[in-house]
This record gives C-alpha cells, sequence and structure tokens, in this order.
C-alpha cells in the first residue's frame, strides 16, 4: 500500500515563518548590538591613545596645580605624538584637526578630557602649519603682549588675558590656506612667583608681657595676588630682659615665603 506524504497544513506553514521571523529578528539585534559595541570599543580604543599622546605632552610642559591646559590635535601631530593622518576608527574620515584636548593637574593626578567636534577636517599635509610656543607664563598683575603664531599664511587670534587673576588663558590661532583651516591653542599661564611683602617695626614690651603677648600686633603682610598671605611666628626667647628676636613667615597661595626676624626689646 502507498503511503501518501502528509503536507504541512496552514497553521504549521506559519508558526515555522514565525518561527524563522523571530530567530531572524533576535540574530538582526544581536548583530547590530555587536556592531555597535565594536564601535564603541574601537573609539574607546582610539581615545585612550590620544590620552596616552597628550600625556607625553603633558609630561614636556608640566601642567601647574589646579590649571587645565588645551591643546589641538594639530598640535600634537606638530610634536610627532600622533599619526599625522589618524582617522576615526569607524566612519574612515581624518579626525578634524582642531579637536581639542585638555589635560589638567588635581593633587598631582592629570586628568584628561577629549572635544571630538571640530571643522577642520583636511589632511595634515594639506593644512597651513602654525608655529607658537603652546605654553606661556605671565606674572599676575603685569601687562601681557601676545606674540603671534608664525605661518606661511595670515593668521588671525582669538581670546583675551586676564593679568589680575591667577589661571589659564587660552589664546586660539586660526589660520586658512587653499581652503583648509588650521587651529592651534597657546596656553597663557597667570602665575605668582613674587614673595610676600612683610611689615612691621621693631617691639619694645614689658618683662611681664614676653609670655603673654600677641606677636602678630603690628604685623602685616600684602601679596601682588591680592590674597592676604599667612603669617606665622617662632618665639624662643625666654622671660628676661634684654634684646631678643621673633622669626615672622609669610606665605602666600601659591607657597611664595618671606621670612623676617623681628627685633624686641624687654624692659
Amino acid at each position: 500500500m502507498n503511503m501518501m506524504k502528509k503536507g504541512y497544513t496552514l497553521v504549521e506553514l506559519l508558526g515555522v515563518i514565525a518561527l524563522l521571523s523571530v530567530i531572524f529578528l533576535i540574530t538582526g539585534v544581536l548583530i547590530t548590538q555587536s556592531l555597535k559595541n565594536a564601535k564603541e570599543k574601537a573609539i574607546l580604543k582610539q581615545n585612550d591613545m590620544l590620552k596616552n599622546s597628550l600625556s607625553l605632552w603633558a609630561s614636556s610642559h608640566n601642567p601647574l596645580e589646579g590649571m587645565e591646559y588645551h591643546i589641538t590635535l594639530s598640535q600634537l601631530k606638530n610634536e610627532g605624538l600622533v599619526d599625522s593622518d589618524i582617522k576615526n576608527p569607524n566612519t574612515k574620515v581624518n579626525l578634524a584637526n582642531d579637536i581639542v584636548l585638555k589635560v589638567k593637574s588635581t593633587d598631582g593626578v592629570l586628568s584628561y578630557e577629549i572635544d571630538s567636534t571640530g571643522s577642520c577636517t583636511g589632511d595634515y599635509s594639506q593644512i597651513p602649519k602654525l608655529t607658537f610656543d603652546d605654553v606661556v607664563f605671565v606674572e599676575i598683575k603685569t601687562t601681557y603682549t601676545d606674540v603671534k603664531a608664525v605661518s606661511d599664511v595670515s593668521v588671525t587670534s582669538s581670546g583675551s588675558v586676564n593679568t589680575n587673576q591667577l589661571g589659564t588663558n587660552y589664546i586660539t590661532y586660526t589660520a586658512t590656506k587653499n581652503g583648509y583651516c588650521n587651529k592651534g591653542i597657546k596656553n597663557v599661564v597667570v602665575v605668582d612667583t613674587t614673595a610676600p611683602v612683610l611689615s612691621f617695626s621693631d617691639l619694645t614690651i614689658s618683662l611681664s608681657q614676653v609670655n603673654t603677648y600677641n606677636y602678630l600686633t603690628g604685623v602685616t603682610a600684602t601679596d601682588n595676588s591680592g590674597v592676604a598671605p599667612t603669617i606665622t611666628y617662632k618665639k624662643t626667647f625666654p622671660a628676661v630682659k634684654g634684646t631678643h628676636s621673633v622669626e615672622y613667615t609669610a606665605e602666600d597661595a601659591s607657597g611664595n615665603i618671606v621670612i623676617k626676624h623681628r627685633k624686641v626689646v624687654v624692659n
């Protein structure tokens, strides 16, 4: 007797189609997520590479405590710290030469930040080169005159420097050649390297006052930063009549110190 093959019913076919659809959907989601993860890992890997390059740059410029320095990707290329044709690992398009990279020193530890936006996307070989000092220092409460970046084309600059306040100021230079732009950032760091001014006059006190007198009376200290320095003193002489000395120390917020001795006559 011939056996007749039983065909699939419509319901069974629909069930198989539905099952395959679910499998394809899950597979598609997994593939999409896998590709996304791969792209994210590629970006993270590149960012780590950029931070390592920025660390090398920072090691030769020694960011001051609490100060944040900015440079562009072009400046890292100038010093040979990254490939001149570095590209986005996902799009394979050159990273913009004016991407801003930031480094800051906090309690002796450096932290890094990358601003991935930029508009100067030409090949490094095509952009005009800018030559200037990445970091310069200026004393607080003095006049700063900028020495503009040098290039083989016209250079414009933006930004200002406030020498009345400690901190980092940023001047951005821009140059364009044959439609390709380049940008660089100069860090103008306002510092205080001047010791405070410590003032007092000679002191005459009685024998009974030697151990109770407030030896900070009549002592003043000023600093060019405008912030009052910390004043301390050392009194080591005993309660005996005669001419003695008290050592005073004034220290400003930048760690500058002045030490002076005050004549104290005990009668």
